[in-house]
């Protein structure tokens, strides 16, 4: 539908294309980090470099993030690195999660370590489960309860009040009666449902905790 290139000192070439299909202006950031801003077919170029010049900081930001990824980059406490994570997290989440399934009765289908930055873990309809990486960053505690989370997810698709129940249950459990009580993440637990009112108090407390490890 035509396009225009944006030389930019620091970053390259930035793609202005027009698109009969876009209904409002947007950057997106290739693998191979090559900028392109999609711009409605009616929406002028000067328009759409502003838009990419307020959003220069995002883009810088966003091939910062790629570059540290595919170097391996230092990406959490210490010295680990992502491929040191994802090993980790194959060396410890099968063993982990294998172990709360059987403790608590669930079987599902199969098991897969991504990473991304969108969820912590997922569970499908065909009883295949998804854990982030990023969940060997957690103390112990709350890896636990997003692998209670997801196994409750195959006996209750949705997060309504009899998953949530069941969810409570089981955390309640592992926290009471198979952690480590001088924790001090099963501390912090233990505290906060103390003075809480909520009906799921565990899970709340849990979620508020997980704030403190931004997924990376």
């Amino acid at each position: 539908m035509g396009s225009r290139i944006y030389k930019d000192e620091e970053l390259g070439d930035i793609l202005l294309c027009k698109s009969a299909r876009a209904r409002r202006l947007s950057v997106s950031v290739s693998a191979g980090r090559k900028v392109r801003v999609t711009m409605p077919y009616h929406t002028s170029y000067n328009s759409a470099l502003a838009f990419f010049l307020q959003s220069r900081a995002w883009v810088i930001e966003t091939i910062g993030r790629q570059r540290q990824r595919q170097a391996g980059a230092t990406i959490g406490e210490g010295d680990m690195t992502l491929r040191d994570m994802a090993a980790l997290a194959a060396e410890k989440l099968p063993g982990r999660i294998a172990l709360l399934a059987q403790r608590y009765g669930f079987g599902y289908a199969g098991l897969h370590l991504k990473h991304n930055r969108s969820n912590w873990g997922s569970c499908s309809a065909r009883k295949n489960i998804n854990l982030n990486i990023n969940l060997v960053r957690l103390p112990q505690a709350l890896c636990d309860h997003v692998i209670i989370h997801e196994l409750c997810h195959l006996r209750h698709m949705n997060h309504g009040a009899d998953f949530h129940d069941l969810l409570e249950k089981l955390t309640a459990d592992n926290i009471m009666n198979h952690s480590d009580p001088e924790d001090p993440c099963v501390k912090e637990l233990k505290t906060a449902v103390s003075h809480s009112r909520s009906r799921w108090p565990l899970t709340r407390a849990a979620k508020a905790m997980q704030k403190k490890y931004p997924i990376i």
